[in-house]
């Protein structure tokens, strides 16, 4: 998908409507993303993050409560690191929105 758009900006040049027109057409939606993902099972993930299957409260197979149990459990252990992640879109100064958040 990358290298068809990459295609297209070249085709038609950076400058002007046409050029972001053609590649919102080729970029698919947030939408069409998600729903083209096939979703794991939500037990294979809390296993490979190390949970048993008791602390776990199965909603379907693709979502699941965890439950407070699982403090007691690991209360002994080291705390990790939690790095989390969301999208950066670009705006008119050309900035990642979640970079400074407005602040020069």
């Amino acid at each position: 998908m990358a290298e068809v758009a990459a295609g297209l900006v070249s085709e038609v040049g950076l400058m002007g409507p046409t050029s972001v027109q053609a590649a919102k057409s080729v970029v698919p939606s947030d939408i069409e993303i998600a729903q083209a993902a096939t979703p794991l099972p939500i037990s294979q993930i809390a296993n490979d993050a190390g949970m048993l299957p008791q602390e776990l409260e199965l909603y379907g197979s693709t979502k699941a409560k965890v439950r407070l149990s699982i403090l007691d459990r690991l209360k002994r252990k080291p705390s990790g690191k939690y790095v989390g992640r969301n999208g950066c879109h670009s705006h008119s100064a050309g900035r990642g929105q979640d970079h400074d958040h407005g602040r020069t």
